[in-house]
C-alpha cells in the first residue's frame, strides 16, 4: 500500500485553505480601511480645532465688529473686527489689527490686509447672536458668533 494523499484530499485542503486566506485579507483590508478613516478623521478634527482656535483669539481680541460687513463676497457670510490677537503673518507684532473672516461653500477664511488664510476648507456657515436670536446676518450689537462646520454636525459658540 502507497502512503499519500488522494485527489480528493488535496482538492479539499486547497479549498479550505484558500478560503482561511481569503477571510484572513477580508479582515486585515477591512482594518487597514478602518485606520486610514479614523486617521483622516483625526487630521479633519485638528483642523478645524486649528481654525477655530485662531478665529477664538481674533474674538476674544475684539474690540470693534463691524456690521454690516461692506460687500461681502457673493455666497459668504463674514464678520469684520478690530483686534488685538496676534498676527499671522511671520515676525508681525502684536497690534491693532483688521480681520475679516468669511465662510461659504468653499471654506472659512481670514483676510488680513493683503495675507488670505484658507482655515477651513469644506462648507461652514458663521451666523451671529444678537441677545435675541441666531442671524445669518448681524443685526444690532453681537454678542456670539457660531461657527458651523462639517455639514452642520459640528458647531462652536463663540462669546
Amino acid at each position: 500500500m502507497k502512503s499519500g494523499f488522494t485527489l480528493v484530499e488535496v482538492l479539499v485542503a486547497v479549498t479550505v485553505t484558500a478560503l482561511l486566506v481569503t477571510g484572513v485579507l477580508s479582515v486585515t483590508n477591512g482594518v487597514v480601511r478602518t485606520a486610514e478613516r479614523q486617521k483622516e478623521e483625526g487630521r479633519r478634527e485638528e483642523r478645524v480645532s486649528r481654525a477655530i482656535e485662531v478665529l477664538r483669539q481674533d474674538w476674544r481680541g475684539r474690540f470693534w465688529v463691524q456690521r454690516p460687513v461692506p460687500e461681502p463676497p457673493v455666497g459668504t457670510r463674514a464678520v469684520l473686527l478690530g483686534s488685538t490677537a496676534d498676527g499671522l503673518l511671520p515676525g508681525a507684532p502684536r497690534a491693532a489689527r483688521r480681520v475679516m473672516y468669511s465662510a461659504s461653500e468653499r471654506g472659512l477664511v481670514r483676510r488680513e490686509g493683503v495675507a488670505e488664510l484658507m482655515l477651513l476648507e469644506g462648507p461652514v456657515v458663521l451666523e451671529f447672536w444678537d441677545g435675541v436670536a441666531w442671524r445669518a446676518q448681524p443685526e444690532g450689537a453681537i454678542s456670539a458668533l457660531r461657527v458651523a462646520c462639517d455639514g452642520g454636525r459640528e458647531a462652536v459658540v463663540l462669546r
